[in-house]
């Protein structure tokens, strides 16, 4: 079998999970030598965004190279393919034996037309995030500046669908099955050339007592309390965790919103927290809340908080709107679906077996633990490499 001796993971812009999900993924290859060499392809839009950017990598010890890209629509989109073309020739050229993971497909949209043209091999895994589709027809309800965005951007998406779907076929990984049966059902797309990875939880994020007694006596909660927690780092409109925070903090819940975006409810601790620290606080809780819009872009999206959740052990409040998460806690027992926060009592919460933390923590790791999905894509990549 031939081996790949370079991985070059193209990432665009600063996402909220761009630790979670990138950066904690290319260090555990590189602290596991699981290639000779690892290079994340980050693309900016500006020098802000680039210092932001460069924030977040401080603590990791990643080689990285930039591209600029520009706004998502026909025109600029140009310049994009240029930039992203001239840094990718610059790796390629020198390389013998490479791999591109890339988490857009839009990108990988970019990538098929440079390969093809260049007549690269197309040693390429698309990671698709969500529905481009999807997030803009909920976009498009907002305003009516959005709505004339959207517009242009969904006639570029619908573009690159057409053209991405469609021969050569080039491998996916998707984050939720209802990703996968929406481009076999709708884009007709092969079966065997759509994999299913969810968002991933790190190594870290695993129950440890001694954080959990610390940060409990830190804000002086007693054994007997019982601790929720929330956290949506990305603070779009379709996250609804206030929704029940109020109802929680009234029924005598400690609620404590990591969130970077506090909200103003009396009773409820807001605490800012850096990624790294995020395991301490998810120790201490019992409850986590995960509770979105009813939407078909929430339905198939697979939320990195709630890989962390479930890899945690915690016991999820949530109203349905995310499949993935939804059967989970189905075949889990690892929370409740509701659909109203007046659903919850305090009694029924002080009635749960918060002595199964252990076993909902390893069936969480079991299906969100970067260990497997790493794993999982490695052998993606061997097998297209080998194909």
């Amino acid at each position: 079998m031939k081996k790949i001796n370079c991985l070059i993971y193209l990432c665009v812009g600063n996402p909220s999970v761009l630790e979670a999900q990138v950066l904690e993924l290319l260090n555990y290859y590189n602290s596991n030598n699981t290639f000779p060499e690892v290079i994340l392809l980050q693309g900016y839009k500006n020098k802000k965004e680039k210092i932001a950017i460069e924030k977040k990598l401080q603590p990791y010890p990643i080689k990285y190279i930039w591209f600029k890209y520009y706004p998502i629509y026909f025109l600029p989109s140009i310049f994009t393919i240029i930039s992203l073309y001239k840094s990718l020739n610059r790796i390629i050229k020198d390389k013998k034996s490479y791999f591109l993971h890339i988490r857009s497909d839009m990108f990988g949209f970019f990538v098929k037309i440079i390969f093809g043209i260049k007549k690269w091999p197309l040693n390429i895994l698309i990671d698709v995030r969500g529905i481009g589709t999807a997030g803009l027809t909920y976009k498009k309800r907002l305003s009516n500046t959005a709505y004339v965005r959207s517009y242009f951007k969904m006639k570029l998406i619908k573009f690159e669908y057409k053209h991405l779907f469609k021969q050569p076929y080039i491998h996916l990984s998707v984050v939720s099955p209802a990703i996968k049966k929406e481009f076999i059902s709708k884009y007709n797309y092969p079966e065997k050339y759509i994999t299913v990875n969810p968002n991933i939880s790190g190594q870290q994020f695993k129950f440890d007592p001694l954080s959990r007694k610390n940060i409990r006596k830190e804000y002086g909660f007693r054994d007997s309390d019982l601790v929720a927690i929330c956290s949506s780092n990305g603070g779009a409109k379709w996250q609804k965790d206030f929704e029940i925070i109020k109802h929680l903090v009234n029924i005598g819940i400690k609620v404590v919103n990591l969130s970077p975006h506090p909200v103003k409810i009396e009773g409820l601790i807001n605490k800012i927290v850096p990624f790294q620290e995020m395991p301490k606080y998810l120790s201490a809780a019992d409850i986590a809340i995960l509770w979105r819009e009813n939407d078909f872009m929430n339905e198939v999206a697979s939320p990195s908080k709630f890989s962390e959740f479930a890899s945690m052990g915690l016991f999820v409040i949530h109203n349905g709107s995310v499949d993935i998460a939804q059967k989970h806690i189905i075949n889990t027992n690892a929370g409740t679906i509701i659909k109203q926060p007046e659903e919850i009592t305090y009694e029924k919460l002080k009635n749960i077996d918060f002595s199964k933390r252990a076993y909902w923590s390893d069936a969480g790791i079991s299906l969100f633990g970067i260990e497997n999905i790493a794993e999982n894509y490695v052998s993606k990549y061997n097998e297209i490499y080998n194909s």
